[in-house]
C-alpha cells in the first residue's frame, strides 16, 4: 500500500536482479495498514512481485525473513514469523524462483550464539553505551553492526551459491 513496488517495478530491465524479503511488518495485526494474511494477499503480493519482475526480464530472488532473537526459559529458540516463510517457501517452490532461505541461516546463527552472546547481535544497549539511545534498549528484532554484518555475509554467500548469474557480480 506505501507503493515502494511500483517504484522498483517501473525502474526494472532485463537482466536486474531482485531480491524479495519480506514479512516482519505484515505479521502487525494491530496496524491494518501493515498486516496481511500469511495465506492469501501476503502470497499474492509475492506472486505479484516475482511475476511482475520475471515480465520485465529481470530475475527474481525470494528469500525469508531473518529470524527474531526470541529464546525460552529453556534456551530454546522460538519462532515468532508463524506461516509467512512457509509461504515464501512455497512460492518459490510453486513458481519455481531462486531461493534463499534466511530464516533458517539466522536460526542456525542465533542458536550458535546461543541466548547470552546473541544480544550482541541485536540492539542491546544500556544507557549511554551507544550515542543513539540514551535508555537502555533491548530490541530483538533489529540487529547491531555485528549482527548485521554476520547476516549480510549469510545472504551473500548463499546468493553466490544460488548460480544465478548475481554471484558474477560478488566479490
Amino acid at each position: 500500500t506505501e507503493g515502494i513496488w511500483d517504484k522498483v517495478e517501473k525502474q526494472l530491465k532485463k537482466g536486474d536482479f531482485v531480491v524479495i524479503q519480506f514479512g516482519h511488518n505484515d505479521q502487525k495485526l494491530k496496524d491494518s495498514t501493515k498486516f496481511t494474511n500469511p495465506h492469501t494477499q501476503y502470497r499474492a503480493n509475492l506472486e505479484r512481485y516475482v511475476s511482475e519482475t520475471r515480465a520485465k526480464g529481470a530475475i527474481p530472488i525470494l528469500m525469508t525473513s531473518i529470524t527474531r532473537r526470541n529464546f525460552n526459559e529453556n534456551g530454546v529458540l522460538i519462532d515468532t514469523h508463524t506461516d509467512y516463510p512457509l509461504v515464501v517457501r512455497m512460492v518459490a517452490n510453486d513458481m519455481k524462483v531462486a531461493f534463499v532461505d534466511l530464516q533458517l541461516l539466522t536460526e542456525q546463527m542465533e542458536i550458535a550464539a546461543g541466548p547470552e552472546k546473541s544480544k550482541l547481535l541485536h540492539l542491546y544497549f544500556k544507557a549511554g553505551e551507544n550515542v543513539y539511545y540514551d535508555k537502555d534498549k533491548a530490541d530483538d528484532t533489529h540487529l547491531s553492526k555485528l549482527g548485521a554484518e554476520t547476516v549480510a555475509k549469510l545472504a551473500v554467500k548463499s546468493l553466490t551459491n544460488l548460480k544465478t548469474g548475481l554471484e558474477k557480480y560478488i566479490k
